[in-house]
This record gives C-alpha cells, sequence and structure tokens, in this order.
C-alpha cells in the first residue's frame, strides 16, 4: 500500500518528466539503515514538496518508506529507533535523502 500511495503521488508530481522536487524538513523515526545497499527506512510524518516548475506540490501520506542515500556520511552516527529530522528529493517514484539531522 505504502508503494502504491508513494507511487501515485510521484506520478501526479512529474507526469513523465526528470525534474526534481525538494521536500520540506520532515519528522520522522528511524525504522532500518542498510548501507550495503544504501538507503534507510523512515517512518515519517506527512511529506510534502516544494513548488516546482508549474507550480506542482506533492503531498505524501504518513507511513515508512525507504529512502535512497547517495553520501553514505548521511548514515553516520544514524541507527534504528533514531529520532530524526530529513529533507529528500523525489522524482518519478525515487526518493533520496539529501539532508538528515539526529534529533537531541
Amino acid at each position: 500500500m505504502k508503494k502504491l500511495r508513494f507511487l501515485l503521488a510521484c506520478t501526479l508530481l512529474v507526469s513523465g518528466a526528470t525534474a526534481w522536487a525538494q521536500t520540506d524538513w520532515v519528522r520522522g523515526t528511524v525504522v532500518k539503515v542498510d548501507r550495503a545497499q544504501k538507503f534507510i527506512t523512515i517512518d515519517h510524518d506527512e511529506i510534502n514538496s516544494n513548488k516546482i516548475s508549474g507550480g506542482t506540490k506533492v503531498k505524501i501520506s504518513a507511513g515508512a518508506e525507504d529512502f535512497n542515500v547517495k553520501n553514505p556520511k548521511l548514515f553516520k552516527g544514524v541507527k534504528a529507533g533514531d529520532k530524526i529530522r530529513f529533507v529528500a528529493a523525489v522524482s518519478g517514484n525515487v526518493m533520496v535523502l539529501t539532508q538528515l539531522q539526529v534529533a537531541p
């Protein structure tokens, strides 16, 4: 269900285009960190993107999602159970974590 919800939201976002939309800061809890596969699973609040060309916005309901991680430095010190804030870039059906802060 979470994948379907995500795919529908992303389809509305780009409709075949390759533009990236940067999300606003989102709060969440780390569920899983997979450094070998370069992804992190986060149980997050609702995700909203900033406006991109054409005024399109994306809203993804709260829930657990997988995020690709291109920069391994973002994994440093992060473990399951950590409360975090993060920003992700969205394009098509791919969400890439771009910023992450562990909450104190």
